[in-house]
């Protein structure tokens, strides 16, 4: 028939002067839209050429035919995608079904990154757990305890921590929300003993020891700074093996160094100074720095505004220099802001500093 006719039926036409009997005509299938999930019936060449996905001959556009949508975030700006655009996209996608008029997509750093994907943990520190190899240790937290063996475990290194020497090894690490200390137990089981510790890279070596002791359940303390990976090393005495349970009392893990305190926010969209969390800079964030001057705790210091591990003079008048409503201020100037000094910032108040950049 000619070109018309076919396409008035709905067909395909394949070229002037092809015979039916010298051509197999493909059956059209459930073509789907990648971006927006819609189906479409469609030859399988055409469908491709869209650079959309053909799911097969004589398939249907059936409701599950094509991968469902949601809410995409770019940025505070949303739409209804699929989930493998949004991710081509560097969007953020809300879940299967969300739609945009129940999802509030901020972006407060306006950087075309919405919050919450911004801030998402990039590790759970609960699923760790031991690993044969340096380079395989996987980050732990505070406050958890971990079970772990020696046993079947090869040696990636030979160390003595003092006079004793251990073979079969495991490996975790660890990387501080916070500066402080920190402090390593291991509880065993006996009759083996532990030694444990604290590498500053891989491979662990003498060279790279922050700290070690041989001395277990009694455990391994030492100094943390904030961001810093830790490698953790524990083996049985000698060639001996075993189980034990590793626990970490310290700083909690940084999860994300774009929300170093967890709370689901950039911390650049964050004020310190505002140490109570409403809002406002006033004396309720003064009194609350002033009756917890001294060494941080181990753990979160929202009065350490400057996060120098102590509570101060400093932080003290951080707070009085940002005093009033403080919508947003970059946590880098509070941390490195000069209080005394030279430079030609000596002196000058946080808002000054910010008036200037």
């Amino acid at each position: 028939m000619s070109e018309q006719a076919c396409t008035d039926v709905g067909g395909r036409y394949e070229g002037d002067n092809v015979l039916c009997a010298d051509f197999i005509c493909d059956d059209a299938g459930a073509c789907c839209d990648l971006q927006f999930g819609t189906c479409t019936l469609m030859f399988a060449d055409e469908c491709t050429a869209l650079y959309e996905e053909f799911r097969g001959d004589d398939t249907a556009c059936e409701p599950d035919a094509c991968p469902p949508v949601g809410a995409c975030c770019l940025g505070d700006f949303c739409n209804v995608f699929t989930e493998q655009y949004c991710s081509d996209v560097a969007g953020c996608y809300q879940g299967d079904g969300t739609m945009c008029n129940g999802v509030m997509c901020v972006d407060c750093n306006m950087n075309g990154v919405e919050d919450s994907c911004e801030t998402m943990p990039t590790y759970n520190p609960l699923l760790s757990g031991d690993r044969d190899t340096c380079a395989q240790a996987l980050p732990i937290t505070n406050n958890v305890m971990y079970d772990g063996t020696t046993v079947g475990a090869s040696s990636d290194t030979v160390l003595l921590c003092g006079p004793f020497a251990s073979y079969f090894d495991v490996y975790y690490a660890y990387i501080p929300r916070s500066t402080g200390y920190a402090f390593l137990s291991v509880q065993d089981f006996g009759p083996e003993t532990f030694a444990i510790s604290v590498h500053s890279d891989c491979p662990a070596s003498e060279g790279n020891r922050i700290a070690c002791s041989a001395t277990s359940p009694q455990g391994l303390g030492f100094n943390v700074v904030k961001g810093t990976e830790y490698i953790i090393r524990i083996a049985a005495l000698g060639l001996d093996a075993g189980q034990y349970v590793l626990t970490l009392t310290g700083p909690a893990a940084l999860t994300n160094d774009v929300d170093d305190n967890a709370d689901g926010q950039p911390d650049e969209c964050e004020c310190r100074a505002d140490v109570t969390g409403d809002g406002i800079v006033d004396s309720l964030d003064f009194a609350q720095a002033m009756n917890q001057q001294g060494s941080c705790p181990p753990n979160d210091c929202p009065s350490d505004v400057n996060q120098d591990g102590t509570v101060d003079t400093q932080d003290l008048m951080l707070i009085s220099e940002n005093w009033g409503p403080r919508p947003f201020l970059g946590p880098l100037a509070l941390a490195t802001a000069p209080v005394t000094g030279k430079g030609p910032n000596a002196g000058a108040s946080l808002r000054d500093q910010e008036t200037q950049r």
